[in-house]
């Protein structure tokens, strides 16, 4: 039997969110993420001095899937996502993303949730 909750992630299209049309990252949904995750963004909050630093270690670990390449070198940007790989992506692409996560945990939900 199915669980109730299907396991979905969310794409944010960076066109929308930050003036990047053809870029995307994939996040896994706030209200259906695996358990796996939802450790890793506790983890990631634990050590980190700083809200910025315990921030972008979070969102790190939500994401699962992107197209984005490195500002310097235009290397493809690897997988998992670090705090490191935000470094290598220009800082309107960081803050939509953040900004975009942000709002996935927004209570009411747009969509009635």
């Amino acid at each position: 039997m199915p669980y109730a909750k299907a396991l979905r992630t969310i794409r944010i299209d960076l066109g929308e969110v930050a003036g990047e049309p053809g870029y995307w990252i994939e996040v896994e949904h706030p209200e259906a993420m695996t358990w796996r995750t939802k450790r890793a963004i506790i983890r990631a909050g634990n050590g980190e001095t700083d809200d910025i630093s315990r921030s972008s270690a979070q969102v790190a670990a939500m994401v699962c899937g992107w197209n984005l390449e490195d500002v310097d070198t235009g290397e493809a940007l690897a997988l998992p996502a670090t705090e490191a790989s935000f470094d290598r992506l220009p800082s309107h692409i960081v803050e939509g993303l953040m900004s975009a996560v942000g709002n996935l945990f927004q209570i009411p939900k747009e969509n009635g949730s």
